[in-house]
């Protein structure tokens, strides 16, 4: 939803890192984050996420047209954060290492993973994390062979992973990160990868 990259900082070759869209984004994005830890969703207006940016209405109409469209794409930026730290972590630290990074990065943005998993987004974030995972070990781990079809194991180990960690959220006494990292890395990670 950013812009196509002809504005004016990029045509007189500033860099685009800094530029006031870009921390406009980055504003309204938290925004909806720190409100998402004060009320659901549901609450939440437009205004209060503008109001609470610091931007303009037409700023957040420029690049969202709904405040779900925002959520999206705070949750697309999520499930990247996810494979890369999935792959990148599969190497050099193993299953277990990829399970505590993941469900420790869940944990923390928990309003948001809850409100996504809980809330009716599942499908959308199953699909996403599903279509961003096969595009990361297509591209990166090409070798990467276990006893079930790529496609398959990447599709069980996301769904399983969905359920585990909505489960999780539900709870009214949530059980330890490291218990939940267990969960995931015993029934989600390693039978695909038959480790």
């Amino acid at each position: 939803m950013q812009s196509d990259g002809k504005s004016a900082g990029c045509q007189h070759g500033r860099s685009r890192r800094g530029r006031p869209t870009d921390r406009s984004l980055a504003a309204l994005r938290a925004a909806l984050l720190e409100l998402l830890d004060r009320r659901p969703f549901e609450e939440i207006t437009t205004r209060d996420i503008v109001t609470e940016a610091g931007t303009s209405s037409a700023t957040f109409y420029r690049h969202y047209r709904t405040k779900a469209d925002l959520l999206r794409a705070i949750a697309s930026e999520e499930i990247d954060l996810l494979v890369k730290m999935s792959s990148t972590l599969l190497v050099s630290s193993g299953s277990r290492g990829v399970a505590i990074a993941q469900v420790r990065r869940l944990h923390k943005q928990r309003h948001l993973w809850n409100l996504l998993l809980n809330g009716g987004a599942a499908a959308f974030v199953r699909e996403s994390f599903v279509a961003r995972l096969s595009e990361e070990y297509a591209q990166n781990h090409p070798d990467l062979k276990t006893w079930l079809p790529n496609d398959l194991g990447i599709l069980f180990s996301v769904t399983v992973v969905i359920e585990i960690v909505a489960w999780w959220l539900r709870q009214d006494e949530m059980p330890s990160v490291e218990t939940v990292a267990e969960m995931v890395d015993r029934l989600a990670i390693r039978p695909p990868l038959a480790l």
